[in-house]
């Protein structure tokens, strides 16, 4: 699980370099509450990803502060390179969010965010 654009590119790029051209699907948390994220991601078995997260406390820091994380901006973060690190799709997971994840993928597909 990771919230940073930069470090996805940078892996992709990496993995691209080394020879893997499969298309890429993203996977991506959509509307949902931050701490539900965090509980979602224990259960799902991330501990990694939550160790990082729990040693780098600016990191969450920022996640839970107001505008933290939106899915709108890794989103959009991701969009530029998708054609050259073909990044074929997004998967977004809902966390059982459905309606909110819903209606900001329509506005995404409107062009209203």
């Amino acid at each position: 699980m990771c919230f940073d654009a930069a470090k996805i590119r940078s892996w992709l790029k990496e993995e691209r370099a080394a020879g893997f051209t499969a298309p890429i699907n993203l996977g991506l948390p959509g509307v949902v509450d931050r701490a539900k994220l965090m509980t979602m991601g224990m259960r799902l078995g991330i501990g990694q990803s939550m160790r990082y997260l729990s040693k780098n406390k600016s990191t969450i820091t920022r996640m839970f502060a107001p505008g933290g994380y939106d899915p709108t901006k890794l989103l959009n973060d991701l969009a530029r390179d998708a054609q050259s690190l073909r990044i074929q799709g997004i998967h977004s997971f809902t966390f059982n969010n459905v309606a909110d994840t819903a209606k900001w993928a329509q506005a995404i597909l409107d062009g209203d965010k």
